[in-house]
């Protein structure tokens, strides 16, 4: 992760399960339906709280 990346409020997570999904919805506050609405190909983006 850059220094750039840090500044940005979105985290990218790729090539994850659906399994590792939902515990990073609860690890990060953010809720299924937030992740989904952003997802993109095998690229996640999870608002950080």
């Amino acid at each position: 992760m850059t220094y750039k990346d840090k500044l940005n409020p979105w985290c990218i997570i790729r090539s994850v399960s659906n399994v590792q999904m939902r515990n990073l919805d609860k690890t990060l506050g953010a809720t299924l339906e937030e992740t989904r609405a952003s997802r993109s190909g095998n690229q996640f983006l999870i608002r950080r709280m």
